[in-house]
């Protein structure tokens, strides 16, 4: 699969695809706070504090409510509502396929260039620090 650009040049369609944007955020966030709630329920006895005799159902519930919130979290994180890198949701954004993620198109393009400029720097052989190339090559 090859790299996509969703770009909105038209501020009607922009504004409407960060509405929908925003409202499937709070829609996750709504839906991870009642996941949270639930999980406590089950996880915390009335003061707070862990429970350690939860019956065998109790901990078959609790795995299944983690399961969930795991699952919506890794969908969230791959989603097209926001940039992976800079969180912002109001812009047009790339698809990294090798990453099955979605990134705007500014970082996008940070991440690119640095990785040229750390190949050149590499070709010096300069010290990279923490450089891990294999990351940035996805964005080239």
């Amino acid at each position: 699969m090859k790299k996509r650009c969703v770009v909105i040049k038209d501020p009607k369609l922009r504004r409407i695809r960060n509405n929908l944007r925003e409202i499937l955020i709070k829609a996750y966030q709504n839906t991870d706070i009642k996941l949270t709630s639930e999980i406590d329920a089950i996880s915390r006895d009335s003061e707070g504090r862990l429970r350690m005799n939860r019956t065998p159902s109790e901990n078959a519930e609790l795995q299944k409510l983690k399961d969930m919130r795991s699952q919506i979290n890794e969908l969230t994180d791959k989603s097209i509502c926001y940039c992976r890198a800079c969180k912002q949701i109001n812009k047009d954004m790339a698809y990294n396929p090798t990453l099955e993620e979605w990134y705007c198109v500014e970082c996008y393009e940070e991440f690119r260039d640095y990785y040229y400029q750390q190949k050149i720097e590499k070709q010096k052989a300069k010290f990279l620090g923490d450089y891990y190339e294999p990351f940035f090559e996805t964005f080239t």
